[in-house]
């Protein structure tokens, strides 16, 4: 879904709440393995006097991810807040915003740009902990980690049993 500068200047405002099907589109990130399906809920509005487009919404992506523990693959969705405002390039702008270098607004190409921002760096199904046993590091999941916290026993219950049986 493309929006050109005439497009944009005779509907000021869009609003968009739609699916789209990703299947076909390339991915060029080492933790997505195949794009699924986008949802995007967001209003797309052109200011004319700057050249620029402000999108403010939020997006669901799904897809296949590869774990970046263990390698395997899982399916999953991440939800992203998009706001951000986009200018149309003219040679000589100090613009800070993202620059649209084409003549036309690409809604999905931005939104899975957002999309690829908003993947954790270690993204994984279980987020494991790692739990220093001994000289070495296990790999144990959350529940176990927190059961090993919970069955510990504090050894100053043991010194103050001591004590007691001294005092006696």
């Amino acid at each position: 879904m493309k929006f050109d500068i005439k497009s944009l200047e005779k509907k000021v405002d869009i609003k968009i709440n739609d699916d789209f099907d990703l299947k076909e589109m390339p991915v060029g990130n080492s933790l997505v393995s195949k794009l699924k399906n986008l949802h995007l809920d967001v209003n797309v509005h052109y200011e004319d006097t700057m050249r620029m487009v402000i999108v403010t919404g939020s997006g669901t992506v799904s897809a296949k991810f590869n774990d970046a523990r263990d390698g395997k693959e899982f399916e999953d969705e991440i939800e992203f807040e998009w706001n951000d405002d986009y200018v149309f390039y003219e040679p000589n702008s100090n613009a800070e915003s993202n620059i649209i270098m084409d003549d036309e607004f690409d809604i999905i190409k931005n939104a899975l740009d957002q999309f690829f921002l908003n993947i954790p760096l270690n993204f994984s199904k279980n987020y494991d902990n790692i739990n220093l046993i001994g000289e070495n590091f296990a790999l144990i999941s959350e529940d176990e980690y927190q059961s090993l916290l919970e069955n510990r026993v504090d050894p100053r219950w043991e010194q103050l049993e001591e004590i007691k049986k001294k005092l006696k």
